[in-house]
């Protein structure tokens, strides 16, 4: 938790969303997700297409991706929900 609670104010302080991608693919590449931890995040990026960037990064680093596959709904973008449930139904748990 502490160390997820430092990644999100770090994110948050970042305005330029690009720039938040980048800083997001830096901190996940060490660390993992819940399902939870990973709505938190997506909820920092107004862009859909980002906000797809994003979860495709966070996949496989997310421990419990067949509850992630809820957050569908964080995309008005029906084809980006799709391939949201996609990306998250093709990882294994646990990871």
């Amino acid at each position: 938790a502490t160390v997820f609670n430092g990644m999100m104010t770090s994110l948050r302080n970042v305005m330029n969303e690009l720039v938040r991608e980048d800083m997001f693919d830096k901190l996940i590449s060490r660390n993992g997700l819940t399902a939870l931890q990973l709505a938190q995040v997506l909820d920092l990026f107004r862009n859909e297409i980002t906000r797809l960037d994003i979860a495709k990064k966070a996949a496989n680093h997310v421990v419990n991706p067949q509850h992630a596959m809820v957050h569908s709904t964080k995309f008005q973008n029906s084809i980006s929900a799709e391939e949201y449930v996609g990306v998250m139904a093709a990882q294994t748990p646990g990871r």
